[in-house]
């Protein structure tokens, strides 16, 4: 609930309070003292000067005064915060120096908060880098487990969901508000340390009405609870109106205490721990009105990461006050200058039947007012110019006179000495206000000094924070409230309506044609009338100033049930008498329960459309915002914005992938093809991106990719979807190109020699890339093919066979492999090889040493001789060979299998008894042997035959060479046994005559 922390004055003031109150020209004097003073600071500092009261007296006496308006301060110091030029760390020594204690500084914005004695503010004074010192003002709070959300119902966040599934999963939402765990709900168990620091085993995360961790990036400090003890852990309640609409989501929760500074620092410590958005309900009453101040900058900074922020705007009612200065005297000099002031140069409010310098207020009994007063000048504090060349003063008399008693003043002195500086900022009484202590309405005059600087075009806002207690019986009020970071261009700031009101579509009170916005919920403005900026971040002044901006932007729920907090705190907002909720948990009001009801669901939508700017998230919120519920117009349009927020509404006019590109594997130079299709509302944008980066002109539904390269190879394509609501990105799509097969398992032949007419059983296994399935072709060389991992073929004739097989995967590339494979004839079934006389065998030999697994022994040969006739090639070639073989004893020859190889020329006997045999032709072989001996001799002949084609490998050609060194093989197979030499030779030729071979 954005309301002021409640304080009570007690009776008995010090001589420090009574100095405060009292308006006093020597206080604004242009001295060092009051050109950095906050006014509120002048009498205790002076004070302690003129020795009237000690160091302890003055620092309890402030404290005393202000109460519980201040920030968290130690027990004998005050929170203040110091305007320096430049910070630096030898500037922050000089600051330590004095004594006081210094808890947070910001280069960015030239601010230093510190804990600090009046004696130790007074040194403070004399250091040339410090250039004003303000009190730390309190800031002000703008106010599933076992209890529910109405909001959730009430924005149709349920309907979403059930719609579309989304739950926020994927979101991280940031909380800034004043304290989470500090009342009875807690304290959690806080583990690791912050900002990276985890909490906790709180009574709402036991419950399911929190999620059981959150991150706390800062607690802030331990006293945020107001005097009733009733308004802390407002961000305890933010978090679960949170988690009852978006329940995937994660949570994050910063303390928005206790400047100003610290709260935009710690905004941006959400932005770097990860938050997706981000939302307050926290403000500060000394926030620039007519530029940015650190908050609205760290707002603009997260914004520009993509991180929307939601701030409720507050619940000022339309207690503000705006209008051009414009004096009493138009004659009188343009810097009045006069202290104490004459009148002349009061404002002239403009309202009939009254004195036109004052404007009555009347006050009830026990009621605070209090105006804030800020016109457009740029601040000198946070680095955001060089200060005010206008000094206004703000007065509150008891009757419409100057020479009527003061009230209260503030007379902070801006534009000393003819030069810009000081904050254009005016409050009674450091932010306090003034008190009607009397037990009957007060009647009071507001007034408006122009002290110094040039008075025209000086225009004024004046918002008066408190809600209820005071009117204005001849009117000069109802403008703008909204003021400070809710009303930066990158801020969407929610307004509220009460969720009784939604649901029942008849409104409460006396008007029941309407459903209205809480009374509270600040007033806005839009076009010409939206809310006047004049100055940038650096006090330079903005083109066309005053340039306006709409607000509020939206309208979300509040009067929603937590699980502890706040149940009556309607009725102190001044709100109507509304019946309770049906169930009996408390129920939260104000802008403080709209805001984070509105992150909530832009969690869906950002879950939904995961690249969605901040300022799509805002346009889907705004298009689809209902003006009217259950036919029921929602009013007044200055404080509705847009209109009552639509989940359901809004995530279906953000762009969705309902098709997604799916993954494509394709041969070099071939095509490739890409294709979405989305949903959303109005004109879909699309762009392609490889890997990462948009491929220029590639903005439609498909993309087709032309001669695909092997440099694509795992190239990832998705499509961005885009309209004026949300951004949204398919899935990715990996381009393959394709590769050829593998084979996996080599083929294989068994058994690879084989009788001719018997079946060889081939396998092989091949896998295709990226997991394609390939197809196995066999080749077996002989005219017969066949498909398959496992097939079959039989060899009908003698030979020696490649194999080839192929795998084709379904694109056509292929990886082939090859084996051999020996058919031979064995009519007689001896188990060998038919010999073909006829045939060159020198293979023949190797043939059978593998059919029968032989280990051939070394043949002894006594004599080889060859003879080869180039002159009568025909039956004129001959062979002798002799040599020895070991035989076993008692060695019986007859019917024994032999077979004699030389070079090419083989053959194959039968021998009889006596160990002969005849070749055919022209041939004989003789084995001679005894029955005592171990060896035979051996003798093979062959005459008159023609054997030239046989010796071609062994190089016994036609050409005519001299005792050429060469070799011959010889192999002899006996007795089942192999015996085997290579043979040296010399070979002489005369070309187309003889060829003679000896040892």
């Amino acid at each position: 609930m954005r309301s002021r922390t409640p304080f009570f004055h007690t009776v008995a003031y010090t001589f420090v309070a009574c100095a405060i109150l009292m308006p006093c020209a020597v206080f604004c004097s242009d001295d060092t003292l009051s050109r950095k003073v906050d006014p509120i600071l002048l009498a205790s500092i002076k004070a302690l000067r003129d020795g009237t009261v000690t160091n302890a007296m003055a620092t309890r006496g402030l404290k005393s005064t202000l109460g519980r308006r201040l920030i968290a301060g130690t027990q004998d110091r005050i929170p203040i915060t110091l305007d320096v030029a430049g910070l630096t760390d030898a500037v922050l020594r000089e600051i330590s120096a004095t004594g006081a204690t210094v808890f947070h500084s910001n280069a960015k914005w030239n601010s230093v908060s510190l804990h600090a004695t009046i004696e130790e503010i007074d040194a403070l004074v004399q250091l040339g880098p410090v250039r004003l010192i303000h009190l730390a003002q309190r800031p002000h709070t703008r106010q599933a487990g076992v209890s529910g959300n109405q909001a959730d119902a009430d924005q149709n966040a349920d309907q979403a969901r059930a719609a579309t599934g989304v739950s926020g999963a994927g979101q991280k939402i940031g909380v800034v508000s004043n304290s989470c765990n500090q009342t009875s709900i807690g304290p959690g168990t806080l583990t690791g340390t912050v900002p990276n620091a985890i909490l906790s085993g709180m009574k709402n995360q036991m419950s399911g009405d929190l999620p059981a961790q959150i991150q706390v990036i800062d607690l802030g400090p331990n006293d945020v609870v107001a005097t009733d003890g009733s308004y802390a852990d407002e961000g305890s309640a933010m978090m679960e109106l949170i988690h009852d609409t978006a329940p995937n989501a994660t949570l994050a929760f910063a303390s928005a205490y206790s400047t100003q500074t610290v709260f935009a620092d710690n905004l941006l410590k959400l932005g770097k721990a990860g938050c997706t958005i981000t939302c307050d309900d926290v403000g500060y009453y000394e926030e620039p009105y007519f530029q940015d101040g650190p908050i609205a900058q760290a707002i603009a900074t997260n914004y520009a990461l993509g991180i929307p922020h939601f701030a409720a705007t507050g619940n000022d009612y339309d207690n503000g006050i705006m209008g051009t200065f414009k004096p009493v005297n138009t004659a009188n000099s343009t810097d009045s200058g006069i202290t104490p002031p004459n009148g002349d140069d009061f404002h002239d409010w403009g309202i009939g039947g009254s004195t036109p310098g004052f404007l009555p207020v009347d006050i009830l009994a026990g009621h605070t007012f209090t105006p804030v007063l800020q016109w457009n000048q740029p601040f000198q504090s946070y680095n955001l110019g060089a200060g005010a060349s206008v000094d206004l003063n703000m007065y509150l008399f008891d009757a419409p006179s100057a020479a009527a008693n003061v009230l209260a003043s503030s007379e902070a002195l801006q534009f000393g000495g003819a030069i810009p500086g000081g904050d254009p900022l005016e409050e009674f009484n450091g932010g306090n206000g003034y008190v009607n202590n009397s037990s009957s309405t007060q009647r009071v005059y507001l007034a408006i000094n122009h002290f110094a600087g040039l008075r025209a075009n000086t225009f004024f806002r004046i918002v008066i924070t408190d809600r209820t207690g005071f009117s204005f019986p001849s009117g000069g009020a109802g403008a703008i409230s909204i003021y400070g970071h809710p009303a930066s261009e990158q801020c969407i700031g929610c307004a509220a309506i009460y969720s009784a009101e939604i649901e029942s579509g008849i409104g409460y009170g006396a008007d029941s044609t309407h459903i209205h916005v809480e009374a509270f919920s600040s007033l806005g403005g839009s076009g010409a009338n939206g809310i006047p900026f004049f100055f940038d971040i650096k006090g330079n002044a903005l083109s066309g100033a005053p340039q306006r901006r709409n607000k509020p932007d939206i309208s979300s729920v509040d009067g929603c049930t937590t699980s502890f907090f706040r149940n009556e705190f309607h009725a102190l907002l001044g709100g109507n008498n509304y019946p309770p909720l049906s169930n009996h948990y408390p129920s939260f009001f104000g802008t403080s329960a709209a805001a984070p009801n509105a992150a909530a669901v832009a969690a869906l939508l950002r879950e939904r459309a995961a690249l969605s700017t901040p300022a799509q998230i805002k346009n889907a919120l705004q298009t689809t915002a209902r003006l009217s519920v259950l036919g029921v117009p929602v009013t007044p349009p200055d404080r509705i914005g847009a209109g009552l927020i639509d989940a359901y509404a809004a995530i279906q006019a953000m762009p969705f992938v309902v098709t997604h590109p799916s993954n494509k594997l394709v041969a070099e130079n071939q095509s490739a093809t890409f294709s979405v299709s989305a949903t959303g509302a109005a004109t879909l944008a699309y762009q392609w991106q490889k890997n990462g980066v948009n491929i220029p002109g590639q903005t439609n539904a498909t993309l087709t990719i032309g001669g695909v390269a092997t440099s694509d190879e795992g190239s990832n394509y998705r499509c961005v979807v885009t309209n004026a609501s949300g951004t949204t990105v398919s899935t990715t799509a990996v381009l393959n190109v394709d590769q050829v097969p593998t084979i996996t398992s080599a083929p294989f032949a068994t058994p690879s020699l084989v009788k001719t007419g018997t079946p060889v059983n081939f396998t092989a296994a091949a896998a295709g890339a990226f997991g394609q399935a390939v197809t196995l072709t066999w080749s077996f060389g002989d005219g017969n093919n066949a498909v398959g991992a496992s097939v079959s073929n039989t060899f009908s004739a003698a030979g020696t066979y490649t194999i080839n097989l192929t795998a084709t995967d379904p694109l056509g590339l292929t990886k082939s492999a090859s084996l051999t494979v020996t058919a031979f004839d064995d009519q007689n079934g001896d188990g060998f090889p038919d010999l073909d006389p006829t045939a060159d065998n020198s293979t023949y030999a190797g043939l059978v040493q593998r059919i029968q697994n032989l280990t051939p022994a070394a043949l002894n040969v006594r004599t080889l001789a060859i003879t080869l006739n180039f002159g009568k090639p025909t039956l004129n070639d001959s062979i002798s060979l002799s040599g020895t073989i070991p035989i076993p004893t008692n060695f019986n020859p007859e019917g024994k299998h032999v077979v004699v190889l030389v070079g090419g020329v083989g053959r194959e006997v039968i021998l009889d008894k006596r160990g002969k045999s005849a070749i055919a032709p022209n041939g004989s072989f003789q084995l001679i042997s005894n029955v005592h001996s171990t060896t035979a001799k051996y003798n093979f002949k062959i005459s008159k035959a023609t054997l030239q084609k046989f010796f071609a490998a062994s190089q016994l050609t036609n050409r005519t060479i001299k005792n050429e060194p060469d070799t011959v093989r010889v192999t002899l197979f006996a007795n089942g046994l192999m015996y085997d030499t290579i043979q040296p030779q010399t070979y002489s030729a005369t070309q187309g005559k003889l060829g003679k071979t000896k040892e």
